[in-house]
């Protein structure tokens, strides 16, 4: 791991704590964390291979922990907590999943009644918060 890489994990952790602080302040922004959340996804995809996890990538998977007990308001923060739930299951490979056909990655999110794909090319909670506005 670079150092670049390593920085950038760094501030990946960090803006999972303010987004966990803007879900505590009913501020929660969408598009923000989409966009953290397909970040995150790719890192831990390249840089934790068999399950072999760099101590550097541990403080990020704390930061996501962290935000799972953020309490959810609405549909959005709903999918959200799925989603970073998700992506802290070392068990379950972080959820990140590569398709059989195309080999394009995809965070696969399993709820009790229905699961998800999102496609990290296009990735969109719409679907997961659809799901919750039920």
């Amino acid at each position: 791991m670079t150092a670049k890489d390593f920085d950038y994990i760094i501030e990946l952790k960090n803006k999972w704590i303010q987004m966990a602080q803007m879900v505590d302040e009913k501020s929660f922004n969408l598009a923000l964390f989409e966009y953290l959340a397909k970040e995150t996804a790719l890192v831990l995809q390249k840089h934790t291979i068999s399950n072999d996890i760099p101590f550097e990538v541990v403080c990020l998977l704390l930061a996501i922990k962290d935000y799972v007990y953020t309490p959810a308001f609405d549909s959005n923060t709903k999918a959200a907590n799925e989603v970073a739930y998700t992506l802290c299951d070392i068990d379950a490979e972080f959820g990140i999943y590569a398709d059989s056909i195309t080999d394009e990655p995809f965070l696969a999110i399993d709820l009790e009644d229905a699961s998800f794909d999102l496609f990290l090319s296009d990735f969109s909670l719409a679907p997961l918060v659809e799901y919750f506005e039920k």
